[in-house]
This record gives structure tokens, C-alpha cells and sequence, in this order.
């Protein structure tokens, strides 16, 4: 897979500035540390506390902030995108760096969408099924959805990588490049997975 890396750079520097784009990027990376630290801590904080495991609903969480944990990663991955396609020259390595800028990413954004649904449909039965909530929701149930859940992300992420990115874009080594050359397939790919978890709610009894 080829990104055109140095155009983007180029196109980069002419849109922000040198000196803009790296301040940029030592504001998001701040961001990102935050993010990681802060979910990283959720999630050892309900692996650890056993009350806090035995319940459901902080397995979702933990299973959200993993999600967010990704996303946490992308602006270091965006930081070392920018210092190392300036280091390297050889087209392997820029692809390598490339193909995980864009992958973090992917797992960020699909993870938070997939786990966000899960956990609203959780809530939802706890709702419309007070009273057989616990009954319903099991503790083997829930972790069977988050390895699924997790599956379906990582495959996904995998498959559009493969498949993209569209190396004619301004800006090939982000996930516009992605979804811009499979956007249906990647349309199709949410509309799976987000049918069958809103439809299973609908025969919960």
C-alpha cells in the first residue's frame, strides 16, 4: 500500500505552517496522554476491585475506555507519523508508520461506536426488564458479547485497512483516505453489527 506521504506533509505545512502544525501536535498528543492515563486507570481500577468486576456494567465500561485507550494512542501515533516520514525515506517504513496511524485510529473510532451501542442497549433492558435485568444480562453473557464485540472491531479495522486507502487523496495516511475509496463497505460493515444489537433488545422477554 502506497500513501503519498510526502504531498501530505507538504499539503500540511502549506496549510498550517511548520511551527503551527507542530504545536498542534504537541497539544493533541497532551490530549492523548490524559486519555490514556485516565482510561487506563478505569480499567485496572474494574479488574481489580471485584465488586466492580462482578457487575455488568462496569465490564462495558472497561471495555468503552479500552476503546478510548485507542484513541488516546492516535496522536502520539500522528506525532511519530510527522517526526519519523521526515527521518525515513524508505517507502516500507512510512507505509508501516502509516498503516498504523490509520489502524489505531480505526479501532478507536469503531471500538467507541460498537461499545457505546452495547452499553445503551444494556441500560435499555434494565429499563423495559427491571426486574429480570439480572436474569437476562449474566455475567458469561456480557463478557461473550465484549470478546464478539471486539472481534467484529479489530476484523473490521483489518479489512478496511486492507483495502484502503486511497492513495489520490491529500491526505492518505488518516482515515479519510479509508473511508473515502470504501466508505459503502465501511457503511455496510456498521450496519450489520448495529442492526442485530438493536434488534435482540426488541425479543428480550
Amino acid at each position: 500500500m502506497e500513501y503519498n506521504t510526502s504531498s501530505q506533509l507538504l499539503e500540511e505545512n502549506e496549510i498550517l505552517g511548520p511551527t503551527v502544525t507542530w504545536i498542534y501536535l504537541s497539544v493533541r498528543t497532551l490530549q492523548g496522554l490524559v486519555a490514556v492515563v485516565a482510561n487506563l486507570i478505569t480499567i485496572i481500577v474494574v479488574y481489580k476491585y471485584e465488586n466492580l468486576w462482578e457487575n455488568s456494567t462496569s465490564r462495558l465500561v472497561a471495555s468503552l475506555a479500552l476503546a478510548d485507550f485507542f484513541g488516546g494512542l492516535g496522536p502520539f501515533c500522528a506525532l511519530f507519523r510527522n517526526i519519523r516520514l521526515r527521518t525515513f525515506s524508505t517507502t516500507k517504513i512510512q507505509d508501516l508508520i502509516c498503516g498504523l496511524n490509520i489502524f489505531v485510529n480505526l479501532v478507536a473510532s469503531i471500538g467507541n461506536a460498537y461499545n457505546t451501542l452495547v452499553i445503551t442497549i444494556d441500560r435499555y433492558i434494565y429499563i423495559i426488564r427491571p426486574m429480570k435485568y439480572f436474569s437476562i444480562v449474566t455475567k458469561d453473557r456480557v463478557m461473550a458479547a465484549v470478546v464478539i464485540m471486539w472481534t467484529v472491531i479489530i476484523l473490521e479495522s483489518v479489512l478496511l485497512l486492507v483495502l484502503g486507502p486511497d492513495a489520490s487523496v491529500k491526505v492518505p495516511c488518516t482515515m479519510i483516505a479509508v473511508v473515502g475509496k470504501v466508505g459503502y463497505l465501511s457503511l455496510i460493515l456498521q450496519l450489520i453489527p448495529v442492526t442485530f444489537f438493536i434488534i435482540v433488545p426488541l425479543y428480550v422477554k
